[in-house]
C-alpha cells in the first residue's frame, strides 16, 4: 500500500503498477492489462454498493521518462516518472470519467423534465401521479 485514508487508497502492487480506489467507487490502474483490471474488480465486487452493470471507463496513455513534459488528447508525457506526478494524472483522470457520468445522469433529468414540461404546457396538468413523480 502507498497511500491511504477515509476517501481513498493507493495500492503499489508491482514495479510501476498501481490501483487508486475511490470511496466514491472510481477504481484507476496505472499499467494493468484488462484480465488483470477485470480480476480486481471481481475481487473488490462483494464490497461495493450501488455497483453499475455497465462499466464507465476512460484510457488513457501516460509516458514517462520523456524529453519534455506534453499533453495531448488521452495521454500524456511526463518527464521521469514521480508518484506524486502519477497519483495526480490519475486522480483526474478518475474524477473526468466521474463527471462523464454525472453529466449523463444530468442529460437524461433534463430531457425527462423537459418532456413533463412540454405535457404540462400543452394539457395544464401532468399525466402522472404525484407518487410516481416522485419516483421517476
Amino acid at each position: 500500500m502507498y497511500f491511504s485514508d477515509t476517501r481513498r487508497i493507493i495500492l503499489h502492487i508491482d514495479e510501476g503498477k498501481y490501483i487508486y480506489v475511490f470511496k466514491y467507487g472510481v477504481v484507476c490502474f496505472l499499467n494493468y492489462d484488462a484480465i488483470k483490471i477485470s480480476e480486481f474488480l471481481e475481487l473488490i465486487s462483494p464490497y461495493c454498493k450501488n455497483k453499475f452493470d455497465q462499466s464507465l471507463e476512460e484510457e488513457f496513455k501516460i509516458q514517462t521518462n520523456s524529453v519534455k513534459n506534453k499533453i495531448g488528447f488521452n495521454s500524456i508525457e511526463i518527464i521521469g516518472s514521480d508518484i506524486e506526478v502519477l497519483r495526480l494524472i490519475m486522480l483526474n483522470v478518475s474524477q473526468s470519467v466521474a463527471l462523464d457520468y454525472y453529466h449523463e445522469q444530468t442529460t437524461k433529468l433534463m430531457e425527462e423534465n423537459n418532456y413533463h414540461t412540454q405535457i404540462l404546457e400543452a394539457k395544464g396538468r401532468l399525466d402522472i401521479l404525484g407518487v410516481n413523480l416522485k419516483n421517476t
